[in-house]
Order: structure tokens, then C-alpha cells, then sequence
């Protein structure tokens, strides 16, 4: 889940199966990554929009390049 700093709930992010282990906002702040215990990366849109599926990628932390065009686990 996102959350607003006011302590409002933001989207859901749903698509992992099993627990998150971490996740990076891009450069720009238009963009998550999240990697899961299933062993992907995803990428979403700030509003929870799920955009791509990275598979083989079983890590607990990510982090964007600061182009925002490359990830790193």
C-alpha cells in the first residue's frame, strides 16, 4: 500500500504472491518497483497502475539508475 503523509490510504498495490521485500520510487516520482519473495520485480504508476513484470529476479531490495530507465536487485 501507498500512503499519503496525512495518514490517508493510497492505492493497493496487488500482484505479488507472497510478501514484498522492498521498493524504490524513480527518479521522477512517477514510478515504483517492488520486489517480492515470488521472485519479481514489478513496476506500477503512482496511482497503483501495474505496468511491467520482471520474472527471475528474487532479491529484497531494488533501486532505480538515477535515469530511470534501468533497475537494480
Amino acid at each position: 500500500r501507498v500512503w499519503n503523509l496525512d495518514g490517508s490510504a493510497g492505492p493497493v498495490l496487488f500482484g505479488h504472491e507472497g510478501k514484498a521485500r522492498g521498493v524504490a520510487w524513480s527518479p521522477t516520482g512517477d514510478r515504483l518497483a517492488t520486489t517480492g519473495e515470488d521472485g519479481t520485480v514489478r513496476t506500477w504508476t503512482a496511482d497503483g497502475t501495474p505496468l511491467q513484470v520482471l520474472r527471475g529476479a528474487s532479491a529484497n531490495s531494488v533501486d532505480w539508475h538515477p535515469d530511470g530507465q534501468r533497475l537494480v536487485t
